[in-house]
């Protein structure tokens, strides 16, 4: 049985019921109600989502779309009322409620009408939640013509211990206008997804936006998703001691690292990122992710997010293992520190290893299948409707043809990360640290 798909969070049905069943457990509308996370986060279906504005929200949607506004929505047949209702997305996938993004139109799922939306049950209703869920985030998927990225790239996630969140896909409705297939994902502020990772929720997360890292000039800079302390002193204490193992260098800025970092849980998280080709990720590009500041270990840890744009050959020429360091870095300065320590580069090495396993051992393409076989109908009908259904079915063979080149390309390069010379076009010269082409034996150092 596929792990990934049996993370059982069971919790009790808390806050408002769901819909109404008959003597045979089912809906009025034939359905099995979900009991549990783990069958809501599933491939099992897609859910059905309905969410409803007045005017005045609208309004003040369009003009502040990232503030809360008042809204209905019925999830599964489960009515919810005033919830706080929010628009999501930045650079790429914002889409405004009137539609009005000519970019992503003639693309794979250019539907205009695909707004992305967070709902927070309990804004303005205490305690109102769905399944123990108090915040729900509604990704458009315009940015994945396969509609099965994140879905695939959080699974691998999850199964290297990395606090990733759950999906399932839903259709979505916005006063009555169907607007598309959508990916639901758990918020990762939720108090249950805190509790199962970290055994609390009291610990402060942050969001980094683009070129946000563990700085002490970068503290405000952090969006605050969760945690009582604004103050970002934690923020700035953990910018001080990179600062001092930056100092050290070496292992011995490695072992201070450990001190602060689930280093662990690091390695994984990073290894994960470079085999999916999540280059807009935090270890190649200091983008998407977020870091967790634990209230008891004092440690830190990251979590993903952000993978919609994944299975793409954007590590040229080294697949991603090693990356040109000093002034030309534009990754996060975990893994720059960690590249200055053969110590930590020999555990990298070793995470690299353990991520293929995993690949095989919960056959990520057999899910990536699933994934797609359920999603296929609709993303293909909403891409002809508003695009080109050509490029639909092309980033289902791109997610197919990365992974059978992936554990190739990897492997080619991993002797770097332990010190063996790697010369592919045998010219003479190392390609992990002097050769600036090492598939062209004609071009030298």
């Amino acid at each position: 049985m596929r792990t990934v798909l049996v993370l059982a969070l069971l919790a009790p049905l808390i806050g408002c019921p769901g819909p109404a069943a008959d003597d045979s457990g089912t809906t009025q509308d034939g359905w099995l109600p979900d009991t549990s996370l783990g069958t809501f986060f599933s491939l099992a279906r897609v859910h059905r989502l309905e969410i409803t504005l007045d005017s005045q929200a609208w309004d003040s949607l369009l003009d502040d779309p990232h503030g809360y506004v008042h809204g209905d929505i019925v999830l599964d047949g489960a009515a919810y009322d005033d919830v706080g209702v929010r628009l999501k997305g930045g650079a790429g996938s914002f889409v405004p409620l009137d539609g009005d993004y000519p970019e992503i139109s003639g693309d794979g799922n250019g539907n205009p009408g695909k707004t992305a939306f967070i709902l927070n049950l309990d804004k303005y209703v205490d305690g109102q939640e769905h399944l123990g869920l108090e915040k729900l985030t509604m990704n458009n998927l315009v940015q994945d013509d396969s509609c099965i990225h994140e879905t695939t790239g959080y699974a691998l996630f999850r199964e290297g211990g990395a606090p990733a969140p759950r999906v399932a896909y839903t259709d979505l409705s916005l006063n009555g206008e169907g607007r598309g297939l959508f990916l639901l994902v758990e918020a990762q502020d939720n108090s249950l997804f805190l509790d199962d990772w970290y055994g609390s929720d009291q610990g402060n997360l942050y969001e980094g936006e683009y070129g946000t890292d563990l700085r002490s000039e970068h503290a405000e800079a952090f969006d605050q998703d969760n945690g009582d302390d604004e103050s970002r002193d934690d923020i700035r204490a953990a910018a001080a001691l990179l600062d001092q193992a930056e100092q050290a260098g070496g292992d011995e800025g490695y072992a201070m690292m450990r001190e602060l970092i689930d280093m662990d849980e690091y390695l994984a998280f990073a290894a994960t990122e470079i085999y999916l080709g999540h280059w807009d990720g935090y270890s190649p590009s200091m983008n998407n992710y977020k870091v967790h500041h634990h209230p008891d270990s004092g440690r830190w840890t990251f979590l993903p997010w952000g993978t919609d744009q994944l299975f793409e050959e954007q590590f040229e020429p080294y697949g991603g293992v090693m990356m040109e360091l000093g002034p030309t870095w534009r990754g996060g300065r975990v893994h720059e520190l960690c590249f200055a320590s053969p110590a930590c580069r020999g555990a990298l090495h070793e995470a690299f290893l353990q991520v293929l396993e995993r690949v095989e051992r919960m056959d990520l393409a057999g899910l990536s299948h699933e994934a797609q076989a359920l999603v296929e109908d609709r993303a293909l009908a909403e891409s002809t409707a508003h695009g080109d259904p050509a490029i639909t079915r092309e980033a289902w063979e791109q997610v197919d043809h990365y992974m059978a080149e992936r554990p190739g390309q990897l492997h080619a390069w991993l002797g770097c990360l332990v010190g063996e010379l790697v010369d592919h076009d045998e010219d003479g010269w190392d390609g992990c640290t002097e050769d600036p082409d090492d598939r062209e034996p004609e071009i030298g150092p």
